[in-house]
C-alpha cells in the first residue's frame, strides 16, 4: 500500500480545470484555478504466471484539492480507479 501527496501549480491546474473569459458569454462565470494539493492511497499486486506472462491489479483512491474541485468542470471531490491487466515481459 502506498500513500502520498501530489502538488500541482496554479498554472497547471488552470490549464486543465480553468474556464477563461473568452470561453463564456458571461465573464463573471470564469474560473481561474489556484495551486492544489491532492492526497492518494494506492495498492498494487502482481503475480507471474510463466517466464514472460503475469497478471497485475491496481486500486487507488484520490482526494482532489480545492483548486481542482472548485472548478465548474468538476462534480466530484474524489476519484476511484481499479484495473486488472495481463503483463507480458519482453526479453531481448
Amino acid at each position: 500500500i502506498n500513500t502520498g501527496i501530489g502538488w500541482q501549480s496554479s498554472k497547471l491546474v488552470d490549464y486543465y480545470y480553468g474556464v477563461g473569459e473568452d470561453q463564456l458569454y458571461d465573464d463573471s462565470l470564469a474560473y481561474h484555478a489556484k495551486a492544489s494539493t491532492s492526497f492518494f492511497i494506492k495498492t498494487e499486486w502482481e503475480r507471474r504466471l510463466s517466464k514472460r506472462w503475469g497478471i497485475r491489479a491496481v486500486a487507488s483512491y484520490k482526494w482532489m484539492g480545492d483548486g481542482v474541485t472548485d472548478s465548474p468542470l468538476i462534480d466530484e471531490k474524489t476519484v476511484a480507479t481499479a484495473y486488472v491487466a495481463g503483463v507480458y515481459n519482453f526479453q531481448f
